[in-house]
């Protein structure tokens, strides 16, 4: 682990013994969900993507961020909409596409709990065995009230159900992703939700923070002034570093804060890039004497 946290860069390091880079794909399925008040897809699709062919995406990406990186070795990252809800037909096409470049050495694919069915996991034991597989699995909070609040469309057992399917792969990761600040959720509720996953045999989470982000029911519900977000950088750091604290010192950090584009989003917006808040979150770790994992229960 690294001074404070357990970053991802430094378990790719580790893990794939080279300097590698994200593509991001787009297949163009959009979430079959479609429900939850924060949520607005446009938010998260890299507009240079949509509606794209995926070997041209991935042609394009090999190119364009091998030249701007200095990479050769690449995970393709089918990040928006719910891509295993396709039907395990499209679903393998899709796989064997991109699992045929050499230069992908793996993949990280977002979706659901409630879309892991049984012919997707076969998929992933097959295809896991060549190249591993990383799912980035959908939780936002263990609170099965604050779920339902928020629309999700699931609970904290659907998720522990898709969990333990997608185990039975030998070679797949799963990533939860979890957004801190959900309305509703006080800071006892969220240390709960941590803690409930931080048991959980996970690869690490991706956090975001609460946004507002534009045509979304959530932007009603704020301007209402019914929900409250962090305004301040420095009271997300606040928590976050004590969250991280109570997470094991394995668990992965994928993430650390949401990054919506600023024409879609309403609040809080922030004006600060990737290095400065990490700089605030190691200055925060330093003032406390804190580090993840640092009052981890095992």
């Amino acid at each position: 682990m690294g001074n404070y946290f357990y970053s991802v860069s430094e378990f790719y390091k580790k893990f794939f013994r080279e300097k590698i880079w994200k593509i991001s794909l787009d297949l163009g399925i959009p979430c079959v969900h479609g429900k939850c008040i924060y949520c607005n897809e446009t938010s998260f699709i890299p507009s240079n993507v949509r509606g794209r062919k995926i070997r041209t995406q991935i042609e394009e990406g090999i190119s364009i961020l091998g030249k701007r990186y200095g990479v050769k070795k690449f995970i393709a990252y089918l990040q928006s909409g719910t891509n295993t809800a396709v039907s395990p037909e499209v679903l393998e096409k899709v796989l064997e596409e991109i699992f045929s470049y050499k230069e992908i050495v793996s993949l990280s694919i977002g979706t659901r709990p409630d879309y892991i069915s049984q012919e997707v996991v076969e998929l992933f034991k097959y295809f896991s065995k060549y190249k591993p597989i990383f799912v980035e699995l959908g939780l936002q909070s263990a609170n099965d009230d604050t779920l339902k609040f928020i629309n999700r469309g699931h609970t904290f057992s659907d998720f522990q159900l898709a969990l333990q399917k997608l185990l039975e792969c030998k070679n797949l990761l799963v990533v939860a992703h979890m957004i801190v600040g959900l309305p509703g959720e006080d800071k006892d509720v969220i240390f709960k939700s941590f803690e409930k996953v931080s048991h959980l045999p996970l690869n690490g989470v991706k956090i975001h923070h609460l946004q507002v982000v534009k045509n979304t029911p959530l932007e009603r519900i704020y301007l209402s002034g019914r929900v409250k977000i962090f305004e301040e950088v420095e009271d997300y750091i606040e928590i976050l570093s004590q969250l991280l604290e109570i997470l094991p010192p394995h668990f992965v950090i994928h993430r650390l804060y949401g990054d919506i584009p600023h024409n879609l989003l309403i609040a809080p917006r922030w004006k600060i890039d990737k290095n400065s808040f990490k700089l605030k979150l190691e200055e925060k770790f330093k003032e406390r004497d804190g580090y993840q994992g640092k009052y981890f229960k095992r």
